[in-house]
């Protein structure tokens, strides 16, 4: 189980929401707690929006996302906590 990670939503570049969770930001725009996951490893934009929405972990967390290779190749986001890594 993963830990609660806050999330920031930024519309057109600017931070507009901080997010207590990835769960919390992917009901409010009723998508999947994977996509929200995936976006925040690959910096894309929220599909179907007029406006840029994006979102990434704060700067100050210990974690973030990125993309790991998963089972038959694809790619998943896997999250990692920079204070374990050596």
């Amino acid at each position: 189980m993963e830990p609660l990670v806050p999330i920031n939503e930024y519309r057109n570049g600017a931070l507009t929401i901080e997010w207590d969770s990835v769960t919390d930001a992917a009901k409010a725009h009723r998508v999947s707690y994977a996509l929200i996951k995936t976006l925040c490893a690959t910096g894309n934009p929220l599909p179907d929006q007029s406006d840029s929405i994006t979102f990434d972990t704060p700067y100050d967390s210990p974690y973030h996302y990125e993309m790991s290779d998963g089972p038959a190749g694809q790619k998943k986001p896997l999250l990692i906590c920079d204070t374990t890594m050596k």
